[in-house]
């Protein structure tokens, strides 16, 4: 029993535009692959910079809440500053109303006056007051250092 088979053979490969070749294969594939790690590459940078994107909104959130702490405390400070501006103003009002008060203020005020020099029926002049205050005070032969002078009426 022996069988007269004839090998079968195949067609070699051809170029044709019909028959694509393994090495047209291979190089088709390549430059898939070329193509996809480009793409993984790209992926990879986009998730990256994704990543410090989010990092930086996670600290600019921080940095957020914790100005408006700030801010939330700073007007709080400035509603206690108007409170006591108030109550002092307040307090200054009523202080012309304590017995007493106006009779410190008056000894106060003669001891500022205490100092001031008047004078009577002097001649109208055309002159410096200063000169002519320092002029009477000197022919009054009183040593007392002149700091103003100002006429008084008319």
């Amino acid at each position: 029993m022996s069988s007269n088979k004839s090998p079968v053979s195949k067609p070699p490969l051809t170029n044709t535009k019909k028959d694509v070749s393994l090495v047209d294969i291979m190089n088709t594939l390549k430059i898939m692959r070329n193509e996809i790690q480009s793409i993984n590459s790209k992926l990879l940078t986009q998730e990256n910079t994704s990543t410090a994107i989010l990092n930086r909104m996670d600290t600019l959130s921080t940095e957020i809440i914790s100005l408006k702490n700030e801010n939330a405390k700073l007007k709080r400070d400035i509603e206690k500053l108007k409170t006591n501006s108030l109550e002092h103003t307040c307090s200054s009002n009523t202080a012309n109303n304590i017995p007493g008060f106006d009779f410190v203020k008056e000894i106060h005020e003669r001891e500022i006056k205490s100092r001031n020099i008047l004078l009577f029926n002097v001649v109208e002049s055309q002159d410096d007051e200063m000169k002519l205050a320092t002029d009477l005070i000197k022919s009054l032969h009183i040593d007392v250092p002149i700091t103003s002078a100002v006429r008084l009426g008319k």
